[in-house]
């Protein structure tokens, strides 16, 4: 690991334990770096800036409130990532029970596509049509960086898992591109 990678970890470390203990100034401080982050990445699950944002903040609450569980055995973005998933899982089970469709979540974020790029627009569409599981580990993997361990954390698999997720993935883009 580069040492920039282990300092800003350590910092990070520093940060959340802070944090456990309600400073303020560290909340804000992460909520500053990672807020931007955790938005964009349930942007991209959801299709829905409002639900997005929703889930950041929830997010964000339970890293607050939850901030003394940290146990140091993941990078803290791995776990900082790990609680967005759930959120972001958390509502599309929600909305699942509330019989909402694909087709009806899609009129909803018709207007946000349109000021979109015509290539993204394209991509997300196929992301969209990939399977859940595959589209989890890409979106972590090529949007956020994360390596298959950490995808792995986060999802809660293996890493083998996780490999075959992003294989599978990449393949139906194929396809669907």
């Amino acid at each position: 690991m580069e040492l920039g990678n282990e300092i800003e970890i350590r910092e990070e470390e520093l940060l959340l334990s802070r944090v456990a203990l309600k400073d303020q100034k560290a909340f804000e401080e992460l909520y500053r770096r990672y807020s931007p982050r955790l938005f964009r990445y349930a942007q991209v699950r959801l299709r829905d800036s409002h639900a997005a944002e929703e889930v950041t903040q929830e997010a964000l609450w339970a890293i607050w409130q939850g901030a003394h569980r940290y146990q140091g055995t993941s990078k803290p973005s791995t776990w900082i990532f790990g609680i967005a998933h759930h959120k972001v899982a958390d509502l599309l089970k929600k909305r699942i029970k509330e019989n909402l469709t694909q087709d009806e979540l899609s009129k909803r974020s018709k207007h946000e596509s349109d000021v979109n790029h015509a290539k993204n627009d394209v991509l997300h569409a196929a992301l969209a049509k990939v399977s859940e599981p595959c589209r989890d580990a890409l979106v972590l993997s090529f949007f956020y960086k994360f390596n298959y361990k950490e995808i792995g954390e986060i999802l809660g698999c293996n890493e083998g898992t996780v490999k075959n997720r992003i294989f599978r993935g990449k393949e139906q883009l194929r396809e669907l591109l």
